[in-house]
């Protein structure tokens, strides 16, 4: 699904995240991590082995399955242990022994036999896999080695409590897929990250393995636990699900690690995704010792297969005579449960919870009872996650693993929507469809019981449901009418045991005038290929029904540029915030249903309709929307798309909200530094956004930035304050128009050597990745220079607004043009311009300013400005700046340059 790449890291890091339980988050770097959080105090917390009370008591406790921990290692002398077979050290700390704690830890919510703090499967065959350094460092190379070896020795369930956003690395991600399709059943957290959306870590977020997500003590998800969507896919799709499932991660009970001096142990308590992820893992090891047959059984298997296969004329004995000795012919594989099976018995039988979205909780929480029955009687089969989709509010979303309760699509107005009515399938349910809308993209995953390899044989979409709403004034439909269009893509092949599958609906031009909603069925074939080469077929069927309502009038319909925002790994592209130091690699895409979250969700409650542009600027028509939203772009603006704006905004009456961010070549080279892992110098693309890329897009305005970069904040006249956080001041603006200057906010000073701070003298340190590299000893620049205070300066201009028609020196089309007589005319032809765009980034962690968003797209699209922001005494009418008629920052500052080598 990747459409852009660069290098990537090739080392996996880890950095320390283990704090007090109920201490803030600490947010880490890129490198792969322990998702860990320390519980203090007496152990109290969860023992969650005793939700498998039943099957133990059945005699189920691991028992044939090979369990592999790839963590801090462990003591071989550990009391809380039956059967280490085999500690392995993969780094270059020359010791097995486990001095962090996580491994143990980990181990011990396994397969812990100690009384106090029991594991899921106590007789589990246990091999501990050391490939972090007692300094929390680890690489690539290490992490390949090791798969390798799991590989050689065949594995069951392999635990991985890590991870980190480096989803390009694309030797690590191949070798997890080798492993899936080995029959290996990864389990990997899904990182600690929340609750911001869009922070999940790899390899939880790949298809194949199973993402484990963390709840709270009263069963909710938790705070901590990383929320979807997948990022892959950004800017120009729509992420995947995840995570899959999820399990209690709050004050989970597990093994300490073996004091050496005394050679005792005990237990203690953790928070976090890495203790949820065992949970999963102890479960699954738990449920396949119950179909693990024991060598006699695997024999008589054996004969039954080659029983079969003579039956159908296949040469079963030359197969298992010359198929490679460690590959799919060997016998233990024979009856060896599949990655795929084991997933889908655990999302089938999941708990959801009634109050989180699916990108929240994925299938919902482990329920080992109910999926203990389904294996019982499982049979290959093929199915989706999720297994439906039905977004419609009216509809009963129980059928989407939702317990939430509908409401009417007669109640469902343009522009009434209601947080609390959008439960399990958000955002989906939050806007509905209409004609001309960008179309609903679902990204699910297709997962092959029949083989590891399979294919899409065939796709058919039947209308099934028309229900118009009773206050509908539209003529009456029938299900022959088609309303929705529906296309889909997928992975070829579908390997190894499952793939992508995205559906994309959209309302075609017969529902314009409908409201109700529709619904129908795709039925899709799949295929697989199992180990002894037979193929087989399955028809699934998916159900989908959505809300879908008359097209809004032009100026509610807002158009959220994604093109432009450049996702990781594409190049080095700080963070937002000049203040956040520990990390200044900014790896998260932009996307409105992730960070731009609570924006999105503020403009629907107040009735506007948001839709993404994941296509360039000359892909849409300006005669369908009121605004266009360019927050915090990255990528160039191509000459075509330039005139078009200019076009679109003077003649067809778009409007144009742009919030920028800090930009200063002085200070991305500040920013730049050596990176141990690829042994090479790494320079930022652009700053938090490419101003010299939006000057050249508002230039046919009379406006741009500057490269002055402040921070602080400033005050509106009710005297709240909106946080300015590493933003850029405007250095030109036209005249007839509104211009706010503010004095409160200090500028940093790129100019000199060592980019400007605030007051506190801080040091600022990057990666370390290995024990014997000074990486941690060094920041920006490679040095340990200390950050200095702000510099006085001029108070700059930060927001502005105007009416292009009405200012002389821009201008737009006459009365007579065809803007004015065209059937979507609205008050537009405006443009808004801030400096700041962390201001409406949830991941920033400031107060957000949903307000300003509010007025600004109030302007925009219906023509009314607020005094509050766009204040009386801020009109500009004319200036003394030699002749432009317009406002200019410092005549002889020259605009910001694009970084050259």
């Amino acid at each position: 699904n990747m459409k852009k790449k660069s290098k990537s890291k090739l080392s996996k890091i880890l950095e320390k995240k283990i704090h007090e339980e109920n201490h803030g988050d600490i947010h880490s770097s890129n490198s792969r991590k322990l998702n860990q959080k320390r519980g203090g105090g007496a152990v109290k917390g969860t023992v969650t082995s005793k939700e498998a009370s039943e099957l133990h008591k059945k005699g189920l406790s691991g028992q044939n399955v090979k369990v592999a921990v790839f963590d801090t290692g462990i003591h071989d002398k550990h009391p809380h242990f039956k059967n280490i077979v085999e500690r392995i050290n993969w780094t270059d700390d020359h010791s097995l022994y486990d001095t962090i704690g996580h491994g143990t830890f980990v181990a011990g919510v396994i397969c812990s036999s100690n009384e106090q703090c029991p594991g899921w499967a106590p007789d589990v065959d246990l091999y501990t896999f050391r490939v972090f350094t007692s300094k929390q460092v680890s690489y690539t190379s290490w992490f390949l080695d090791a798969f390798n070896y799991a590989i050689f020795r065949e594995i069951d369930v392999l635990n991985l409590s890590i991870g980190g956003p480096d989803h390009a690395d694309r030797p690590f991600v191949e070798k997890i897929w080798e492993m899936t399709a080995n029959g290996i059943i990864v389990v990997s957290a899904i990182g600690n990250d929340g609750p911001l959306y869009g922070t999940l870590n790899n390899p939880a977020d790949q298809y194949d393995t199973i993402g484990v997500g963390g709840l709270a003590n009263n069963g909710a998800i938790a705070k901590f636990s990383s929320r979807g969507m997948s990022l892959w896919e950004l800017p120009f799709g729509y992420g995947r699900f995840k995570p899959d499932i999820t399990a209690m991660g709050s004050s989970v009970i597990g093994s300490k690690m073996l004091d050496k001096k005394t050679g005792t142990s005990g237990c203690r308590a953790l928070s976090g995704t890495s203790v949820a992820s065992p949970v999963i893992a102890g479960a699954v090891a738990l449920l396949l010792s119950d179909v693990r047959p024991s060598d006699v059984i695997q024999n008589e298997i054996l004969t039954q297969y080659k029983t079969y296969h003579e039956s159908i004329g296949s040469d079963m004995n030359d197969k298992l005579q010359h198929g490679p000795k460690d590959g799919i012919y060997n016998i233990r594989r024979l009856n060896r449960i599949s990655p795929a099976a084991m997933k889908q018995v655990l999302v089938e039988s999941a708990d959801p919870f009634h109050r989180s979205h699916i990108f929240e909780q994925g299938a919902g929480r482990l329920n080992i009872s109910y999926a203990h029955e389904l294996l019982t009687h499982y049979k290959p089969h093929a199915s989706f996650l999720p297994a439906s989709l039905i977004t419609s509010l009216s509809s009963a979303s129980s059928s989407s693993s939702s317990s939430s309760s509908s409401s009417g699509s007669d109640q469902q107005k343009e522009g009434d929507y209601k947080p609390s009515e959008c439960l399990y399938m958000w955002p989906y349910c939050t806007q509905p469809l209409y004609t001309g809308s960008v179309p609903y993209v679902f990204n699910l995953t297709l997962i092959n019981g029949l083989g590891v390899s399979g294919e899409v044989e065939s796709i058919r979409w039947t209308q099934t449901k028309v229900q118009q709403t009773s206050s509908s004034s539209s003529p009456h439909h029938d299900v022959s009418v088609p309303l929705l269009f529906v296309h889909c893509e997928h992975s070829s092949p579908i390997w190894p045991w499952s793939g992508y599958f995205a559906v994309s609906v959209s309302a075609t031009a017969s529902a314009y005038n409908f409201h109700g909603v529709v619904g129908g069925v795709l039925e899709v074939t799949v295929s697989g290929v199992d180990e002894f080469g037979v193929s087989t077929s399955q028809e699934l069927k998916l159900p989908i029904e959505v809300d879908v309502i008359e097209t809004p009038p032009r100026h509610k319909r807002i158009l959220w540029d994604q093109f432009h925002s450049i996702g990781y790994p594409s190049g080095y592209f700080p963070r937002d915030d000049l203040k956040v130091q520990n990390d200044m690699l900014d790896w998260t895409g932009d996307h409105i249903h992730t960070n731009f979250k609570v924006a999105y969700e503020a403009l629907r409650e107040r009735g506007y309709y948001v839709e993404v542009l994941s296509e360039d600027f000359t892909c849409f028509d300006a005669n369908e929307y009121g605004t266009l939203l360019i927050i915090d772009p990255e990528e160039e603006f191509f000459e075509l798309e330039i005139e078009k704006i200019e076009k679109d905004v003077r003649e067809k009456g778009l409007s144009l909200i742009v919030f920028a961010d800090w930009y200063s070549v002085n200070a991305m080279k500040k920013v730049a530094f050596f990176d141990d892992n690829t042994r090479s110098q790494w320079t930022a693309v652009t700053g938090g956004s490419n101003v010299p890329a939006l000057n050249d897009l508002l230039s046919p305005f009379g406006v741009g930035f500057s490269d002055r970069i402040f921070d602080g904040s400033w005050t509106l006249s009710r005297g709240n304050q909106i946080a300015f956080q590493s933003g850029v001041s405007i250095a030109k603006f036209p005249k007839h128009s509104w211009l706010r200057k503010t004095s409160e906010l200090k500028e940093r000073d790129s100019q000199k050597k060592g980019l400007r701070g605030n007051s506190k003298k801080e040091k600022v340190q990057t990666k370390s990745s290995s024990s014997s590299s000074t990486a941690a000893e060094t920041g920006i620049e490679n040095s340990k220079e200390e950050f200095t205070n702000h510099i006085t300066t001029t108070p700059p201009h930060i927001l502005g607004c105007f009416d292009v028609c009405e200012s002389s020196s821009t201008g737009c089309a006459s009365s007579s043009n065809s803007i004015v007589n065209h059937p979507h005319f609205h008050i537009g032809s405006k443009i808004i311009v801030y400096g700041d765009s962390s201001c409406l980034d949830s991941w920033q962690g400031g107060p957000l300013c949903l307000d300003l968003l509010a007025a600004s797209v109030a302007y925009a699209s219906k023509g009314e400005r607020s005094e509050l922001y766009f204040r009386n005494e801020d009109y500009i009418s004319e200036w003394n700046d030699k002749g432009s008629g317009g406002f200019i920052e410092d005549i002889n500052r020259p605009p910001p340059q694009r970084m050259t080598e």
